[in-house]
């Protein structure tokens, strides 16, 4: 597939928040920007919340008739070496002219979109690529944006729905996520992608669409961090391992060093098998080897202290509160705590065909103090 490059750019509180207006009271914002502007990414994704928020003008677009466009079609308004995309499924948003900006606007909407919504875009010279029968074709939109208007990076900066839209269709290259020295604490409050929003599009994704997980196979993750995140104490640690600790790791306690405990979070016998693992300071598991002949493979969403990830011939990853590892089938690796703190990830085994786990030699001391 023909796609640009895309990072997902967030900044979250310690408790997972993204609201735009309490984020950017947190100290660390402007290294927000600052990364943002590092990243080498041109172009920048938006959802219609956050356009409506900080970039549209106020109202509503009302069409006088509803002849929708009924088919795939593109009209590029201007030639930019990166475009302010916004996502806008039915076509609602109000704009001013934009084709002289640094970025000019450049819209994605569906074949539902109106005639007359589209032609209010050419007056204005706006971009916009319309595919998808009734949601906006996300894989699709990319192809497009490749091939028709020579996108090659975007940074996906929108809220968590449209975030985990592209997450969910496996369109994410990399992940880079801030977290600042602040609490949110508000009840309703939306939540990042690398937690809340990554693991329910993943489980929805790897339910209504196998192969949404596994363009992540290849991606990485980077997260920057605004202050400690290690836990030695384990009452402290309990305090912000809000997936909970769960019982200690009995049926698998073979197959790990130092003590692990289970918090099942999804029925086991169900068709997505979702749990909190945590890990005691020097707890870590075998290596081992997710098999599948097609599919497979496993998600780690990290919650709580630090840790480690190692795929064999590779570095360990250090892994943090926010760090999402999609570990492909049939690679050898272990994860676990790092010697000086507890550590918690969710897993979520990723559904495939004849699926199987092989744990094979443990890390060994030597291996481990290394790190």
């Amino acid at each position: 597939m023909n796609k640009p490059y895309i990072v997902c750019h967030m900044m979250t509180s310690v408790d997972g928040r993204i609201d735009c207006a309490m984020t950017e009271h947190l100290p660390g914002v402007q290294e927000y920007y600052d990364t943002l502007n590092s990243l080498d990414a041109p172009t920048r994704i938006s959802g219609r919340v956050t356009a409506e928020l900080e970039m549209a003008l106020p109202g509503k677009f009302e069409a006088k008739t509803a002849e929708a466009l009924g088919k795939e079609a593109f009209s590029k308004a201007a030639d930019a070496e990166g475009y302010e995309i916004v996502v806008d499924t039915h076509g609602t948003l109000l704009w001013g002219e934009s084709a002289e900006d640094e970025r000019p606007l450049l819209i994605l909407t569906s074949e539902q979109v109106s005639k007359e919504y589209l032609a209010y875009l050419n007056g204005k010279h706006i971009s916009w690529i319309a595919c998808g029968k009734e949601h906006v074709d996300l894989k699709r939109a990319c192809e497009i944006l490749a091939a028709e208007f020579d996108v090659k990076r975007a940074a996906a900066v929108g809220g968590g729905h449209i975030n985990a839209g592209f997450l969910a269709a496996g369109l994410l290259d990399e992940v880079s996520i801030l977290i600042g020295a602040g609490i949110d604490g508000r009840g309703g409050r939306p939540a990042d992608g690398a937690r809340r929003h990554a693991a329910q599009a993943h489980e929805r994704a790897a339910v209504r669409q196998r192969r949404g997980l596994a363009a992540l196979q290849c991606g990485k993750v980077k997260q920057r961090r605004l202050f400690n995140m290690k836990y030695e104490n384990k009452e402290a640690f309990e305090q912000v391992n809000m997936f909970g600790t769960g019982t200690p790791n009995t049926a698998y306690a073979k197959f790990f060093i130092g003590d692990s405990f289970l918090n099942p979070l999804t029925d086991p016998k169900g068709s997505l098998f979702t749990a909190n693992v945590t890990f005691e300071p020097g707890c870590r598991n075998n290596w081992h080897i997710h098999h599948a002949t097609s599919g497979g493979g496993q998600l780690l969403l990290c919650t709580a202290g630090e840790g480690w990830y190692q795929e064999e011939g590779k570095d360990a990853v250090s892994l943090h509160e926010g760090s999402v590892i999609m570990i492909p089938a049939n690679v050898k690796h272990w994860h676990g705590a790092k010697k000086d703190s507890w550590f918690s990830h969710i897993a979520v085994e990723v559904p495939g065909e004849n699926c199987r786990n092989e744990w094979c030699e443990p890390v060994s001391d030597e291996e481990y103090n290394k790190l």
